[in-house]
Parts: structure tokens; sequence; C-alpha cells
């Protein structure tokens, strides 16, 4: 009667465990490079909206007539500045965007420039946001 494994029972083993490892470690990298990558996205598009619903706001109450044009992102994150009259105060407490300009047009957001989170760069394209390799 044995009592163990010989060598050749172990290597085996082994070479069974390297396979599997080598199989599943870019699996399981692929899937938390592509939760990194929609958690960025949907963190983009609730800003936006954050920011749209501010635009609707201010025209709702009247305080002044939104004008498209282009939105400075200040390095809060939190305000949208064109000039000394037009200011947005963006409620989100969400990752804010530090860098960058947003353009608006008739009322909404339409495109975000030279905004770079992480390794990404942001862009819309139809209303959705993209993420462009650096």
């Amino acid at each position: 009667m044995k009592n163990g494994f010989t060598l050749v029972e172990l290597l085996a083993v082994l070479i069974i465990l390297a396979v599997i490892s080598l199989i599943s470690v870019p699996v399981i990298t692929d899937v938390i490079d592509n939760s990194k990558k929609n958690s960025i996205k949907v963190s983009i598009e609730h800003y936006i909206d954050a920011i749209n619903a501010e635009i609707a706001n201010q025209e709702l109450i009247g305080e002044y007539e939104t004008l498209d044009g282009t939105y400075i992102i200040s390095s809060n994150g939190k305000t949208l500045t064109r000039d000394e009259n037009t200011i947005f105060n963006i409620d989100y407490n969400g990752d804010v965007l530090k860098d960058g300009n947003v353009e608006i047009s008739s009322g909404i957001v339409v495109q975000l420039n030279n905004v770079i989170i992480d390794e990404w760069t942001i862009k819309i394209e139809s209303g959705k946001v993209v993420l462009l390799d650096n």
C-alpha cells in the first residue's frame, strides 16, 4: 500500500494548475479592465446628466437664459464658467472632471473637450460616452 504521491503525480497536478492559471489570469484581467472602463463611462454620463439638469433648472426658474457655447470646468469639477454672468454650479457627488471644457448646444451637453481621466480620453459620439486610449 502506498503512503503518498509520486513525483510524477505531483508534477502533473502542478502542470494542470499552471495551465488553469494561464487561462484564467488574462480573463480576470480583462473583466477588471472592462469594469473600470464601464465605471468611468457611467460616472461621466451621470456628470453630464447633472449638467443638463442644472441647465434645465436655471431655465425653469428663469434666472437667465442658457447661452450655447463652451464652458470651462473648474478645478473642483462642480462649476462650469463661460463668463462672469454665466456660471453653473453642478450638484453632483460622484467622480468629477477636473480639466477640459463642455460644449452646450440647445440647452444640452453635446461635447467634452480636452477631458482625460486615468489613461482615457473622453469623447461623446451620437449622444454616448466613448473612451479612447491615450
